[in-house]
């Protein structure tokens, strides 16, 4: 799936650019931290029937020095109306509570949705199904209509933002608290900030996706606007920034000039 992809990519890209580096080098046997050339030896054994064997060995230390790079990273989300389109894939059922009589109902039996069959008269309808026994049983539980759920582009999208939010937040730890922070930018007509909990900038996981689960698709698409706010975050500190942009199409407002296009997607 596009949107998919491009979430982990982006996500794998930017963990790549935080992980712990180690720079190696062969020691031999100086304790005085210089890089020297290793101890080294050939043998050429006759084989007996006009073949030789050449055997190489190569003996020396390593050495490793590790860094950590902190990031302030910037998720511009795209949030106009043709985000709730369905993708086509990702289609599940949804079973919502409903007291309705009509035949294509469902009860929970034993923590399974199972459908139900509606036998009786309009005014005395009554449902039945088979237990795992074999017996036709009458269902007196509480009965589900099913619907069939597509997952829309902007769901793809929070997923893809929120395993990248989780990935690279989990870097954070008592030692070092802010080493990454998060901040999240919303656009359709034009653009926004969101606080996460309150707060610009964020570096806990749990705030920062419940922002992002929160958002709905409506309106044009504004990447000026998108990219204006999102260069004008921030994070009072010297760490690099990354921005993260996330969107369907191309856009249909801007800032500087003819601001509204009503036909926009």
């Amino acid at each position: 799936m596009k949107k998919r992809l491009l979430g982990i990519l982006l996500g794998v890209a930017m963990l790549l650019s935080m992980l712990p580096m180690s720079a190696l080098a062969v020691d031999g046997n100086n304790s005085t931290n210089e890089i020297t050339t290793p101890e080294h030896s050939k043998t050429l054994t006759e084989n007996g029937d006009g073949t030789y064997t050449l055997s190489l060995s190569v003996t020396g230390q390593v050495q490793s020095e590790t860094t950590t790079t902190n990031a302030n990273v910037v998720v511009v989300l795209d949030a106009s109306g043709s985000m709730g389109e369905a993708t086509g894939e990702g289609a599940h059922y949804e079973y919502v509570a409903s007291n309705q009589t009509q035949s294509s109902m469902y009860g929970l039996v034993d923590g399974e949705y199972i459908e139900l069959t509606r036998q009786g008269p309009r005014n005395n309808r009554t449902f039945w199904y088979w237990d795992s026994e074999g017996v036709w049983t009458q269902y007196l539980g509480q009965r589900y209509l099913r619907t069939t759920v597509n997952e829309t582009r902007l769901d793809v999208a929070k997923e893809a933002i929120n395993a990248v939010a989780q990935s690279l937040l989990g870097y954070n730890s008592e030692t070092n608290p802010k080493r990454v922070e998060m901040a999240l930018v919303v656009f359709s007509n034009d653009a926004e900030q969101l606080l996460i909990n309150g707060n610009e900038i964020s570096t806990n996981y749990d705030d920062f996706s419940a922002t992002v689960n929160a958002r709905y698709a409506d309106g044009g698409t504004n990447w000026e606007s998108a990219l204006q706010v999102a260069s004008g975050i921030d994070f009072n500190d010297q760490d690099p920034t990354y921005i993260i942009f996330i969107t369907d199409g191309n856009p249909t407002y801007r800032v500087t000039q003819n601001p509204v296009n009503p036909a926009y997607a």
